[in-house]
């Protein structure tokens, strides 16, 4: 029944689960990358607690798996080395920070949320 309110179309409720609302984001590190770009992801991504940038610490745990897979069991350049144990203690250290921090998704609950036209006047 329509009247000066309404068009008679009925209101609709549309259900959308809560990770449909925050866009996921791709690794910007593959299979393809070239080793200047783990390095550089590495370098780039290592202030994720100066940041507070839970991106940048997926980026960086990314990164250093990378690194852990590549690279033989040590490698160094001059006075600086790297071992499989020091990526390992690296990802270590992202993962609790990432613990530490939770991600955000607005009301902090996992409920799904909807959207009801129920009271829309157009």
């Amino acid at each position: 029944m329509s009247n000066e309110y309404t068009s008679g179309i009925r209101p609709v409720c549309l259900y959308l689960p809560v990770v449909v609302l925050h866009a996921q984001a791709m690794s910007t590190l593959s299979s393809s990358s070239t080793d200047a770009e783990v390095w550089a992801a590495y370098d780039d991504n290592a202030s994720y607690e100066e940041d507070g940038s839970r991106a940048k610490a997926l980026a960086f745990v990314t990164a250093c798996r990378i690194l852990r897979r590549r690279l033989p069991l040590s490698a160094g350049r001059g006075p600086q080395s790297v071992t499989r144990e020091s990526l390992d203690a690296e990802i270590a250290a992202a993962k609790a920070w990432l613990d530490a921090h939770p991600a955000t998704t607005g009301s902090g609950s996992g409920r799904v949320r909807y959207l009801s036209m129920e009271n829309f006047r157009g």
